[in-house]
């Protein structure tokens, strides 16, 4: 995960001391004493306070409004290091899973503490279905997929996450499930360029 420092309150100093209201109670040598040393150290770089740096943080990273660090969603460590982000739906976080050999995502609805379908919202369930089906017709159209498998479990990452996978009569697993036949196999960086833009015009968010 990202970590922002805790903000400090920075002590105002010798020469600024009107903050106190302390300073007219210094005799003159000492003032000028603490004037001297204060001037003699290197200027101290100010910090950004935590809001300030967590909206840039969101902004950097592309987040909306309630879908990153706010309203107590995080992504599992697991499936921010095994994936790309591709984009942010009205319900779900959507990620492409970092290996080429198959055309794989990852839908993540952003609401902190679900498990399992059952802990959804009922307001939700419709909306997840709903871009289940979006992300299942977009890698039907852009891959001409066999077949489109569609699961969620768990065992080893407990946030609720749905896998979207296009699958092919001639790839690596076929015709049994992708997990536990083969190592990933990273994107290099020109055809993971190449899936996310491919991805985003199927979404139409590109």
């Amino acid at each position: 995960g990202l970590w922002l420092a805790k903000v400090t309150r920075w002590p105002c100093g010798a020469a600024a001391a009107a903050c106190s209201g302390q300073g007219s109670t210094r005799s003159g040598a000492a003032a000028a004493g603490a004037a001297n040393t204060s001037s003699s150290r290197p200027a101290r770089r100010p910090r950004f306070a935590f809001a300030e740096g967590a909206a840039m943080l969101r902004s950097i990273l592309g987040f909306k409004d309630g879908k990153g660090m706010g309203d107590g969603f995080t992504l599992h460590e697991r499936l921010a290091a095994d994936c790309i982000t591709l984009a942010d739906w009205p319900l779900c976080r959507v990620l492409l899973m970092n290996d080429a050999s198959y055309p794989w995502l990852i839908l993540v609805p952003c609401r902190a503490g679900l498990s399992e379908f059952h802990d959804l919202a009922e307001a939700d369930r419709a909306p997840l279905m709903a871009e289940i089906d979006r992300a299942s017709r977009a890698l039907k159209s852009s891959f001409r997929a066999d077949k489109i498998n569609v699961g969620a479990l768990g065992n080893m990452v407990p946030q609720l996450h749905i896998h979207v996978i296009a699958r092919f009569r001639d790839d690596p697993a076929w015709p049994g499930p992708v997990w536990g036949r083969r190592p990933p196999v990273p994107y290099a960086p020109a055809a993971l360029q190449e899936r996310i833009e491919a991805l985003k015009a199927a979404f139409g968010d590109g």
